[in-house]
């Protein structure tokens, strides 16, 4: 185990969902072709000599989970905001127990979610300091879980760029 701890906070983007290729079905996206070792996380973790543990679920919002262009309202259930606090997220069959902070207390926190929630179908993006509240919500809880930790905000979407720069989240 490295002196140094890094905790990744994402959707599919850290956890690298589907970014094996296998043959014909290297189109298609899907938990067997996915490694989370081959991800930003995964990459940066190894590139910094840093233990990682990745929180990452694919199609996971801050506040909206993704919906297809086609759906006819906008899913919020077991966002990242709820899924960081449980040890197994969305596991099938998984207990619903609380994650122990306690057990991995790293140095660095990074948070790269925003996608899912701005993925272009009509609810999205009509209430964007919802988004900021629930956005501040997360840092704030992930600054009481780990309050010496350095947290990076990682913007990827150009309205999270926009809060940021505007209301200059703090804490």
């Amino acid at each position: 185990m490295q002196n140094r701890k890094i905790e990744f906070i994402g959707d599919s983007f850290t956890a690298g969902y589907g970014n094996l290729e296998y043959g014909k079905d290297s189109r298609v996206k899907n938990a067997a072709n996915t490694d989370s070792r081959r991800s930003y996380a995964g990459y940066a973790s190894r590139f910094l000599d840093a233990d990682a543990n990745i929180v990452a679920v694919s199609g996971k919002g801050v506040c909206m989970n993704y919906i297809s262009a086609s759906a006819a309202s906008v899913s919020t259930n077991g966002n990242m905001t709820e899924q960081y606090k449980m040890a197994n997220p969305i596991l099938p069959g998984a207990t619903s127990e609380e994650w122990n902070f306690e057990s991995y207390i790293p140095q660095v926190v990074v948070v790269f979610l925003g996608t899912n929630d701005y993925n272009g179908t009509n609810p999205r993006g009509s209430n964007p300091q919802y988004f900021y509240e629930q956005y501040k919500n997360l840092l704030k809880t992930i600054n009481t879980k780990y309050p010496d930790a350095h947290i990076f905000a990682v913007p990827n979407h150009q309205a999270l760029t926009e809060i940021m720069q505007k209301k200059q989240l703090r804490i």
